[in-house]
């Protein structure tokens, strides 16, 4: 009898971590202006493949992580880094809240590598499988056109440093 009563409060404890997981993907999901669009669906089919994870300070996002997702920051801070071919990774900018580690992951052919460090006590990362995200933006254009805005205004404000240097 104790034992049954073990392994049914376990299951249960499982299906309450799942739903809080599920309900705390859905929150972030719904909070990053970049993920917002008005077709019906769309958020549906980033909750059946986001995943959310969480890193500490001093933990490197690197390689195969960032070539197979688009990562997002839920929560913290992290400073990216690319390597523009010398096989030296150089820090380019902080990326906080609601922005993207990783946006040229969409790209057919990338030059560079990137990378990032968490640099607040403890950051959470939204991971999108890179596939799924290509079929999701294939089917609503909205999205689409936010990144386009994010990356305008990462161009224009390095181009803004650029001319200030």
């Amino acid at each position: 009898m104790k034992n049954r009563l073990t392994t049914r409060l376990d299951l249960e404890a499982g299906v309450a971590v799942r739903e809080d997981s599920r309900s705390k993907l859905l929150n972030v999901i719904s909070k990053m202006q970049l993920l917002q669009t008005h077709r019906k669906g769309t958020l549906q089919q980033l909750l059946g493949v986001a995943r959310l994870e969480t890193f500490f300070e001093g933990d490197r996002i690197f390689g195969e992580m960032l070539e197979k997702n688009l990562v997002l920051v839920a929560e913290g801070m992290l400073a990216r880094s690319i390597d523009v071919g010398d096989g030296w990774f150089n820090m380019l900018d902080m990326v906080v809240e609601g922005l993207p580690i990783n946006e040229t992951v969409l790209l057919d052919r990338r030059r560079c590598n990137w990378s990032a460090e968490v640099v607040s006590e403890q950051a959470t990362l939204l991971f999108i499988p890179l596939d799924d995200m290509t079929k999701i933006l294939n089917l609503n254009p909205q999205l689409w056109q936010n990144i386009a805005l994010h990356a305008l205004h990462t161009t224009e404000n390095i181009q803004s440093i650029w001319v200030q240097a």
